[in-house]
């Protein structure tokens, strides 16, 4: 996989929240909208159920990988509940045709390794 800009898609499921709500999810998001260096976005909408979605580009993406990972995937109350409610992918050489599935709620999902 090349070095090249990416882009990440953290995709949460309020539905599958347990101790936060959609709320909280998406002020995190707006910090991170608004903190991060890369450029990101959030959309929200309904698709056999809510979501938030979380897109983040950019040209450094291993560093971007680990922020990713520090802030929704660690140990504390905000990571414990991304873990189990949400998807992260990240686009391949071509875009979304090959895209890596980094992180899934369902621990039986394979995943893809981060290049």
């Amino acid at each position: 996989m090349n070095a090249t800009a990416r882009t990440f898609l953290i995709q949460v499921q309020p539905d599958r929240l347990l101790a936060l709500d959609a709320t909280d999810i998406l002020n995190v998001a707006k910090r991170l909208e608004r903190d991060w260096p890369e450029d990101s976005s959030i959309t929200t909408g309904d698709d056999a159920g809510p979501f938030i979605n979380i897109q983040v580009h950019s040209n450094t993406p291993a560093r971007t990988w680990l922020r990713i990972a520090d802030l929704f995937l660690g140990t504390d109350v905000l990571s414990a509940e991304v873990r189990i409610s949400s998807i992260i992918t990240m686009t391949g050489d071509i875009g979304w045709d090959d895209y890596l599935l980094l992180h899934h709620f369902d621990p039986s999902v394979e995943l893809d390794p981060y290049p």
